[in-house]
């Protein structure tokens, strides 16, 4: 029985090496192709890595980077903004998502806001999910050793110190839970999409008889507010909203 439970075992990984070895090698043909300057092929290498299930914030950067240069600007901004999902920090998917953003036809002007809320949705959005709660069980943990070492130090300055650094962790906590809870609140409520046709018409209603609002092109950003299976209610960032058939947006 031993015997044969490690025959799975090593199954399994050969299995999974394999698995990542066809990765690899997918994602190194896309380089080489993107080098070369076949940015069609490079694309296909990227897209058949992505249908086999992996993700990463590099291969989606690489991906918009072939987009890019294939004037698909729609695919470009979705690409570059799956990978900004990933690493909301990263320098270079930033830069790049901005040069691309330059070629998006509409420019949508939000309203004026206030400092101090664009600078906690900036504090928000510079952070993963997965990084925010890793912060809170390292300080959880952190406050439960400190805890631990307390009960047995002898009265005096070192317990005082003590004390002081289970108040910051606390005060560290309680911050990183609320950005932690605004950040899990935004993603659940809010659902963003690219428009990727080069031209379509927003209507007043989620039928083909609706008047026509207004002309999106290819790249801009929307959000989904409501719809169904085939019409989707969007909205900018200016306020402005109206439905389109889902068919021509793609949610990031």
């Amino acid at each position: 029985m031993r015997i044969f439970n490690l025959y799975i075992a090593f199954l399994i990984l050969s299995i999974s090496a394999a698995h990542a070895q066809t990765e690899i090698e997918f994602f190194l043909k896309g380089n080489g192709h993107y080098e070369m300057g076949e940015y069609e092929d490079a694309v296909k290498n990227y897209r058949s890595l992505l249908d086999s299930g992996y993700e990463s914030s590099e291969l989606w950067y690489n991906l918009g980077n072939a987009y890019y240069k294939l004037g698909r600007i729609g695919y470009s901004v979705l690409s570059y903004e799956r990978a900004k999902k990933l690493e909301p920090s990263d320098e270079s998917i930033l830069y790049n998502l901005s040069a691309a953003n330059l070629l998006v036809k509409d420019k949508i002007i939000p309203p004026p806001e206030n400092f101090l809320i664009k600078g906690l949705r900036n504090l928000r959005d510079s952070h993963k999910t997965d990084s925010l709660i890793s912060i809170l069980i390292t300080l959880y943990i952190s406050s439960i050793v400190i805890y631990s070492l307390t009960l047995f130090m002898p009265k005096g300055r070192l317990i005082r110190t003590s004390h002081y650094a289970l108040f910051l962790i606390g005060l560290i906590f309680f911050s990183v839970s609320i950005m932690t809870g605004i950040k899990i609140e935004h993603e659940l409520n809010n659902i963003r999409a690219v428009v990727m046709v080069q031209e379509m018409s927003v209507s007043s209603a989620p039928e083909e008889i609706g008047e026509e609002l207004f002309i999106l092109h290819e790249g801009t950003r929307v959000e989904i507010i409501g719809g169904s299976q085939e019409w989707a209610q969007i909205r900018l960032s200016d306020g402005k909203a109206g439905w389109v058939p889902t068919e021509m947006i793609e949610v990031i």
